[in-house]
């Protein structure tokens, strides 16, 4: 996939560049109304990807199968003063963002002056405007592949303030690292993550009002929010006996098809009872008068034990 980011980009790079839309006099006489070859170049684009974007909101994915949701942005007096900004410019560097990095491309070193002028440009608009400022109504963000490390001592004893344990020495424990990851909102995916050493590693909003926003507003709910493949290692110290288990430990259960989410399954094609040699056998712990009828060394893990009758709900 990254080596197909690089074949579009470069693909990009050229087709700016053959366009003019590098060349300092070409956007000059753009601004002052002699050539119309640019107003062209972009409204060609304009009439090509609004199809495109058109299918994939429609589709609902990227073609990759990842979720999709375009969204409208709000018009407002900032669009109209940035508007004017951006024209300005452009006009006076001769290029834009995307050109920049094709005047460098060309050997233009002027060009850097302009590069570091929308670094830092982007870094005060990143410090002073907030990331996320209405967190309860993010969706679909997708968090993958990272590394969170917390300074969180495992060997700690940590608590709330205001409790019986907080006159022993050493505490409290300072709460140094509380969540790396904080989700609000719908239809998240946070997968292929390594959590360490945080007193919670993944931590799903499911009340309050962060930002303001009302707790009944439905589409703020954190619903479709899907986990798989992180690996969340001592976060907390008190959870020393998790056992890994997959789609594998089914008799007949495989994972669901990512690239289509709305698919709807049939309970009959699936077979929960685990199976036998699998990784959630004999795998659980007594808990004395609800799983002490296990039939091997121990409880297994799940609403089926192996080898035993189905239960059986409802009237009999």
């Amino acid at each position: 996939m990254p080596l197909l980011y690089t074949l579009f980009g470069a693909v990009f790079g050229f087709v700016l560049s053959r366009a003019g839309a590098a060349d300092y006099t070409f956007i000059q006489s753009t601004f002052l109304f002699q050539s119309f070859q640019l107003y062209g170049i972009m409204g060609t684009a304009v009439v090509i990807t609004a199809p495109g974007l058109w299918l994939l909101k429609r589709r609902g994915r990227t073609l990759s199968g990842r979720p999709l949701d375009v969204e409208l942005k709000p018009f407002n007096a900032g669009s109209v003063a940035g508007g004017l900004l951006f024209g300005i410019g452009w006009s006076i560097a001769g290029m834009c963002p995307g050109p920049i990095l094709v005047n460098i491309g060309e050997g233009k070193v002027y060009a850097l002056a302009a590069l570091a002028g929308a670094v830092c440009g982007a870094a005060l608009f990143g410090a002073l405007y907030p990331v996320q400022d209405d967190w309860s109504g993010s969706k679909n963000y997708y968090i993958a592949d990272n590394v969170f490390i917390g300074r969180h001592d495992p060997d700690r004893m940590m608590g709330w303030i205001g409790q019986i344990w907080e006159r022993f020495p050493g505490f409290p424990e300072l709460l140094s690292s509380e969540y790396a990851v904080k989700v609000y909102g719908q239809g998240h995916v946070v997968a292929h993550n390594f959590f360490a050493h945080w007193h919670d590693g993944v931590d799903v909003a499911t009340y309050g009002d962060p930002d303001g926003a009302p707790d009944a507003i439905p589409d703020r709910l954190p619903v479709s929010i899907d986990f798989y493949g992180n690996d969340i290692f001592n976060a907390t110290g008190q959870d020393r006996h998790s056992v890994i288990v997959d789609y594998d430990v089914f008799v007949n259960v495989a994972m669901p098809d990512r690239s289509d989410p709305q698919r709807l399954y049939k309970p009959d094609a699936l077979d929960f009872r685990l199976r036998p040699g699998s990784a959630a056998i004999d795998a659980g712990t007594l808990l004395p008068t609800i799983n002490d009828d296990f039939t091997g060394r121990a409880p297994d893990i799940g609403a089926y034990e192996l080898d035993r009758p189905l239960p059986r709900y409802g009237p009999r």
